[in-house]
């Protein structure tokens, strides 16, 4: 086997084929149940050409994962409130920035969350978001003293449901611009559910 070399364009129109094929099937059939062979008769490519770019189908998602999940970070990097930012803003386009990536990406993201998804890619975005907005809440508010629930609850409470939001905006064909979830969001995020559900008052 040898891994050819990332930088060489014919690698990376071949990978992509490839990764393609993979995502392609993944939409009707679970991880597991795929194949290499059915990959590379997916791509229209030999096994031969499969091993010389992967050393299996779970290197192959591995790399994927990380590719993407790359891209994620860029897209919701943590920036600091100054002058001119305040939290509020910057908790907004940190939400925007968020679905204008998932949107840019939706068919990778709605096959590789589905329940016929990937358990590798779910669980390391989950973790990448978890770990965001920690950094993100403690340095806004950097004396746990002050938090009215335990951080670990909090940033759990704040990665899931930004999870099932988006599996659910997938899910029904992102029926809401990235723009009105980020405010629904931030609403959310600064008010509470019982006064989003109507049930307190603001």
């Amino acid at each position: 086997m040898s891994i050819k070399n990332e930088l060489d364009p014919r690698v990376k129109r071949t990978r992509l084929l490839l990764q393609e094929a993979l995502i392609s099937l993944m939409a009707n059939k679970e991880f597991d149940a795929i194949t290499v062979q059915d990959i590379t008769k997916h791509a229209g490519v030999n096994r031969a050409t499969f091993y010389a770019h992967y050393e299996d189908k779970y290197h192959m998602i591995r790399q994927i994962c990380r590719d993407m999940l790359q891209q994620l970070i860029q897209a919701t990097k943590f920036i600091a409130p100054s002058n001119n930012v305040t939290p509020e803003e910057m908790a907004y386009q940190s939400f925007l920035h968020l679905f204008e990536h998932i949107e840019e990406n939706n068919y990778f993201y709605k096959v590789l969350l589905s329940r016929k998804g990937s358990n590798i890619f779910r669980n390391r975005m989950y973790t990448l978001l978890q770990e965001s907005y920690e950094k993100a809440i403690n340095y806004l508010q950097p004396n746990h003293l002050h938090f009215k629930v335990a951080n670990d609850l909090l940033t759990s409470y704040i990665t899931g449901a930004t999870m099932s939001t988006i599996i659910n905006w997938l899910e029904k064909d992102m029926q809401y611009t990235p723009r009105y979830i980020a405010e629904q969001l931030l609403y959310l995020s600064k008010n509470g559910i019982f006064v989003a559900a109507g049930i307190g008052s603001k």
